[in-house]
């Protein structure tokens, strides 16, 4: 056993959720939740879509995000393949305001899922530094509803950035006695940088009341 390796991310929420009133998100980091969006429920992750000059290296951010959600322990979650989001969705769809309600009901039906998640990446730079722009949105199978979106530009050139890794990185590693010198890698690791990024947007599912 790795004793070095980070908490599990059930661990890791469970920390920013107690700890996160001390420590302000940066400012790239926009999101609106509702009550719903943190309740039980199966969630059917949908394979990200890309923005316009975006590079298939982005795709990491898919099982990123699903084991974000699947180590916050809100939810099951349940990944569509890329053939199954071919199937379900038409090519057209990137984030509209509504989605078909028939799209809906028949990924409700195939994935038996009561809400769905799509997410677009704006931005992928897999060099030094990383940036990733990535957007989220929750929708419910069952009435269309939004129940949680968020985004945000993250950029490791960026000094909030930077510390905010440093501070989850902390807490991954069990507080501020950890070798946090070791959070710099995190700006030259495409996989885990997007980790920090898809971790952070599942915090706001359920951030702490200020």
């Amino acid at each position: 056993m790795d004793h070095n390796a980070p908490l599990s991310g059930l661990v890791l929420f469970c920390l920013v959720l107690v700890a996160g009133c001390t420590h302000r998100p940066p400012e790239t980091l926009n999101w609106h939740t509702t009550p719903a969006a943190a309740g039980p429920g199966r969630i059917a992750v949908v394979p990200v879509w890309l923005g316009s000059g975006v590079g298939s290296a982005a795709e990491i951010a898919t099982d990123s995000l699903a084991a974000s959600l699947r180590e916050c322990g809100l939810h099951e979650v349940v990944t569509l393949s890329s053939e199954q989001r071919a199937q379900l969705f038409s090519q057209d769809v990137l984030f509209t305001n509504d989605l078909p309600t028939n799209t809906l009901l028949r990924v409700r039906d195939a994935m038996k899922a009561d809400s769905v998640l799509i997410a677009r990446i704006e931005q992928f730079d897999a060099y030094d530094p990383v940036v990733v722009a990535m957007n989220v949105h929750l929708i419910s199978c069952h009435d269309g509803a939004k129940l949680w979106e968020a985004g945000g530009h993250f950029d490791g050139r960026r000094l909030d950035i930077q510390d905010d890794i440093r501070y989850w990185y902390g807490l991954a590693n069990g507080g501020s006695h950890a070798n946090l010198a070791g959070w710099r890698g995190t700006l030259v690791s495409p996989q885990a940088f997007t980790r920090y990024v898809t971790d952070r947007l599942v915090w706001t599912l359920r951030p702490p009341q200020e």
